[in-house]
């Protein structure tokens, strides 16, 4: 696996990207996420889940946790964090994914910018405290 490059500065980081329109023209290519990881999320203890290309379902009863999955998934897209996330009992909460981008791209591009090495992954955290606050 090629070393992954990581966006874990703040939220205007993040805002900057969206306000650049960089992840919708990347929407249309080969731009998959690959990788979430979710720690102390609601109910969910640690979880990490990989996703391969094609389709990718996810399924289970009632309560099983799949919307706690797709609302860590907005959160990594910049979506509004809250301490009431965090998992009864823990300190903090974690949400990273690992993006596979492709070479050249917008984002590439921006990274190149910003003088973050890129060789093709992205990693985006989200980290929530009950002390702090959000961390992007």
């Amino acid at each position: 696996m090629s070393e992954s490059s990581t966006l874990d500065g703040n939220r205007s980081d993040l805002k900057s990207c969206a306000s650049r329109t960089v992840l919708q023209p990347i929407a249309q290519r080969d731009f998959m996420l690959i990788q979430l990881t979710i720690s102390n999320f609601a109910i969910i203890g640690h979880l990490e889940i990989h996703f391969k290309p094609g389709l990718n379902i996810l399924s289970g009863e009632t309560g099983a946790g799949k919307s706690i999955i797709i609302n860590a998934v907005n959160l990594i897209l910049g979506g509004r964090a809250s301490a009431e996330l965090i998992r009864s009992g823990a300190d903090e909460a974690r949400v990273e994914a690992l993006f596979q981008v492709p070479l050249p791209s917008p984002v590439s591009q921006l990274l190149e910018e910003m003088d973050i090495p890129f060789q093709g992954e992205l990693l985006i955290k989200r980290h929530l405290s009950r002390r702090a606050g959000t961390e992007s």
